[in-house]
Formats: structure tokens, sequence, C-alpha cells
């Protein structure tokens, strides 16, 4: 309507459209044989749908990693390697407590690790100072097994000292077969007599020439311990050494 109530008529165009939107709609109720025409004719009246828009497609993200290639990667992806002047080619532990005071430590395995390696380091003699066998082992738990390579569930492989209830602690003597700075290390249970297993250590390293002193690297204390034959595992690199 217009003002006053008086209806402003429609342009001559649009009236046209709208009657011939009417009669094309009409034809197409009444004869369904010519209902399709009747669309064709109604679409080419009534404005064309805007084209559609293509998918919206959301940014991949990458696949997380595998366990298998974190483990492969575990060894040692956490810096840059140590000084070479932390090198040392004789390392111990001193173990101070087991899980049960038995008065025996034991251990299947030890392994130490560089730390631009997965690989552990060579190992050429382990010693076991003021330590002693069980008198019916014949030498078949003395301390070179820490370092034979055979560890694992089955294996019945292991060193054990009896002499700790008698000195308090029990000290496992490493000789590496060229100088290197240790950045982790990892133990191996043994199997049977779980209270044997350590549970409280200290590391140390050796500095200077023969008859030098030892430099304490690491410390541990009231360690969770695993089932038998199996690493102890605290991290991804075993005990992290913070020489």
């Amino acid at each position: 309507p217009g003002k006053g109530g008086i209806r402003t008529p429609l342009p001559l165009a649009a009236t046209m459209r709208l009657l011939l939107t009417a009669l094309l709609l009409r034809r197409a109720a009444a004869s369904p044989d010519v209902a399709s025409a009747s669309r064709a004719s109604l679409q080419s009246v009534l404005p064309s749908p805007p084209p559609p828009q293509p998918p919206r497609s959301s940014p991949r993200m990458p696949p997380p990693p595998s366990t298998e290639l974190a483990g492969a990667r575990s060894r040692f992806e956490a810096g840059p390697s140590l000084p070479a002047e932390l090198a040392s080619a004789r390392y111990r532990f001193v173990f101070t407590k087991t899980l049960q005071p038995v008065g025996a430590v034991q251990l299947q395995e030890v392994q130490l690790f560089a730390a631009s390696s997965a690989e552990p380091l060579q190992i050429i003699r382990a010693a076991n100072p003021g330590g002693r066998a069980a008198p019916l082992s014949q030498g078949r738990e003395g301390p070179e097994k820490t370092i034979d390579g055979i560890y694992g569930e089955g294996s019945n492989n292991k060193w054990l000292d009896v002499n700790m209830g008698a000195t308090g602690n029990s000290t496992l003597e490493l000789t590496l077969g060229e100088p290197a700075t240790v950045a982790s290390y990892e133990f191996y249970t043994a199997a049977h007599a779980v209270g044997r297993h350590p549970v409280s250590w200290t590391f140390w390293r050796h500095v200077g020439a023969a008859g030098g002193d030892w430099l304490l690297i690491d410390e541990r204390a009231d360690v969770a311990v695993p089932g038998a034959e199996r690493p102890y595992a605290l991290t991804a690199v075993g005990f992290p050494v913070c020489p």
C-alpha cells in the first residue's frame, strides 16, 4: 500500500512474471504429463540458486608416533653429548639396601650407556671387592655374570654377593674397554630370592690416574623393584645420570 492506504501498482514486468508463474504452477498440478516442462519453464523465470560451495577441508594432523618407533629412539634423544672430560674407564656401584634385609644382593645384568648410542658400552671386567659368593655356587655366580650378555626371563643367570650382611654394603666395580661418559644405566633383576634385589645404591666415576678419586654421579633410594629377570626400566633410558 502507498501513502493514505492507496495501493501502488506493480511494474508491468513484475506483474507478468507473477502471472506466468501462477499459470505454470496450475498447469503442473492439473496435468502430470506437463509437470517436467512446467518446471523447466518455471526455472527460466525464477532466479537461479547460487552455485554450491566446495567442502571445506580440515587441516590434516600428523599421526602420533608409534610405540615401536618411540622405543627404538628411546636411548638418547634427550640432549647433546656430554663433555669428553667426563669420560672414564672405571665405574662402580655401591649397593646399600635390598628389598628385604637378607644380608645378600643379586643382579642378573648391568648395562651402561653413552649419550649418543642405544647400544650398551663394552664392559671388559666386573669385580666385587670385599664380596663373597655363596659356598655352593662353584664360581657360577661371580660378578662377571653381570656383563656376560645373558639376561632376560628364563636365563637363570646372576651375580650374588652373600657378604653384604657382614660389610653393610656391596660394591660392583666395572671397567670399560675404553674411557666413555656414562649417561644412563640399567639393571636386570635375578631370579628367585626376590628379597635380594637392590633398592638403594650410589654410582661413582673414577677420576684421575691410577689411585685417583671416586666422584659420586648418581644416588638412588628405595627404588621400585620389577618382577624377576626384568629390567628396572625407571625411564625410557633406564636410570639417567647427571654427572
